[in-house]
């Protein structure tokens, strides 16, 4: 299971753990925006769309990352050795001189 399917299902089991407690509660109201549930419910919601708001945002920051990287591996290529280039990319942790798959 991928980290956003594990994350969407612990929403949806927080969701459904509030509307069961309403269920049960004989002084919640369903229908009333400001029962206690209600609000728990649309906080949760809010803050749903929040983390996968900061998770596309960090998706999106790691591929312009990892495209520096590999611009700069790529320009120490014209620099340097290769073996140098690859040497120094290894040190810093960087994939940048890894064989492309598909």
């Amino acid at each position: 299971m991928k980290e956003f399917e594990r994350i969407e299902n612990r929403f949806k089991q927080l969701k459904d753990f509030l509307l069961e407690r309403q269920a049960e509660d004989p002084d919640a109201d369903k229908h009333d925006e400001g029962d206690g549930y209600n609000i728990a419910r649309v906080d949760l919601h809010e803050i749903k769309l929040a983390f996968f708001a900061l998770a596309q945002e960090r998706d999106r920051l790691r591929a312009e990352r990892d495209d520096a990287r590999q611009m700069f591996c790529n320009a120490m290529t014209d620099h340097c050795e290769e073996d140098e280039a690859r040497q120094i990319a290894k040190e810093q942790g960087w994939d940048c001189f890894k064989e492309a798959t598909e």
